[in-house]
C-alpha cells in the first residue's frame, strides 16, 4: 500500500507523499526494570540499555516533578505500573531542558516507567527511530495517553506511513490506537498523508470501529474527525462516514472524559470556517 513520507518538523508542511514498503515486524523482549522496595528505579535500571547521568539527573527531576494527587489520579486514566505521577506541563518543561536526545529516550523508555516512557515520546529523534524500534515500543504501549504521545512523535518520523498500514490493521487495542493516532497526529501538525492511506482508513473505520477494543474505537473515532476536519477534500466523505457510522460509544471509565461525536465536531469545525471566511472578506 502507498504510504506516507513524513519531514522534518521544518519543513514538513511542504512536503509531498510518497510510497514505502512497510519493513517486518521485529519480536523483541522490553528490557528489564529494577526496583527497590518502593517500586522507585534504581540508577541502571535496563539491563539491555547502560543508563547515563544525563539518564540519573532526569530521572531524579521525573521524580522531583511528580505528585501524590497526580499518581492517585493515574489509575482513572488506564495507567498501571510505575508512575511518578508528572503533569503534561511538567513533562513538557522537562522536555525543553532535556531538548533532543535520542539515547536517552531509548533509556527512558526501557525502563518501563509510565512517566519516563512519556518524556521519551518528547525527546526522541523522529528521524533515527526504526521500523524494528517502533514496532518494540508500540507493543509496550498499554494506555490511551501514551498511546497518543507515542503517536505523536511516530507521525514526525520516516517511518509513520508504513507504521499506519500496519498497526491501523492490528487486533491488538493499542496498536491500532496508535495506527489511527499518527492520522490524528500528522494530520493535526500539517503532515501530509498520502490519499490512499486516508482512503482506506476511512473505509475500514466504517466497517470495523463498532467491533473494534475500546480504545481503539476512540481513536478511530478521532480520526474521523481529523479527516473531516482537516482534510477540505475528504470532509464531505468523512461527515457522510459518521452518519451512516452513528454514535460511538467508549467507556471512560472514571476519567471524566467526554465522547466526542463525530458529525458534530466536523459540522462546527466546517461552520467555523465558513465564519472565518466571511470575515476575511468583508475586512
Amino acid at each position: 500500500m502507498a504510504q506516507t513520507k513524513t519531514p522534518s518538523r521544518s519543513a514538513r508542511s511542504k512536503s509531498a507523499p510518497v510510497a514505502a514498503s512497510a519493513p517486518p515486524v521485529v519480536e523483541t523482549r522490553p528490557a528489564p526494570v529494577a526496583r527497590n522496595g518502593h517500586g522507585s528505579l534504581h540508577s541502571g535500571a535496563s539491563a539491555a540499555i547502560p543508563t547515563s547521568p544525563a539518564f540519573d539527573k532526569t530521572i531524579a527531576a521525573l521524580k522531583k516533578a511528580g505528585t501524590a494527587a497526580n499518581r492517585k489520579a493515574a489509575p482513572k486514566h488506564g495507567i498501571r505500573g510505575e508512575c511518578f505521577g508528572v503533569s503534561p506541563a511538567q513533562l513538557k518543561s522537562i522536555a525543553r531542558k532535556v531538548k533532543n536526545d535520542h539515547d536517552l529516550a531509548r533509556q527512558l523508555w526501557a525502563t518501563g516507567n509510565h512517566d519516563a516512557r512519556m518524556l521519551a515520546t518528547l525527546v526522541a529523534d523522529p528521524q533515527a527511530l526504526t521500523a524494528s524500534e517502533l514496532d518494540q515500543w508500540v507493543r509496550q504501549v498499554d494506555n490511551y495517553v501514551l498511546a497518543d504521545s507515542f503517536s505523536a512523535l511516530v507521525a514526525r518520523s520516516p517511518q509513520a506511513g508504513s507504521r499506519i498500514d500496519r498497526w491501523t490493521r492490528s487486533k491488538r487495542e493499542f496498536e491500532r490506537r496508535c495506527g489511527f493516532g499518527i492520522i490524528s497526529a500528522a494530520l493535526k501538525d500539517g503532515v501530509t498523508i498520502y490519499p490512499a492511506l486516508l482512503d482506506a482508513a476511512i473505509n475500514q473505520i466504517e466497517r470495523e470501529i463498532h467491533s473494534s477494543a475500546n480504545r481503539a474505537r476512540e481513536g478511530m473515532n478521532l480520526a474521523l474527525i481529523a479527516i473531516g476536519t482537516c482534510d477540505e477534500n475528504l470532509r464531505d466523505r468523512a461527515f457522510n462516514t459518521a452518519s451512516r457510522i452513528g454514535k460511538v460509544d467508549v467507556d471512560q471509565g472514571e476519567s471524566g472524559c467526554k465522547n466526542l461525536d463525530a458529525v458534530e465536531q466536523i459540522e462546527k469545525s466546517f461552520s467555523s470556517r465558513k465564519t472565518t471566511r466571511k470575515s476575511r472578506k468583508s475586512s
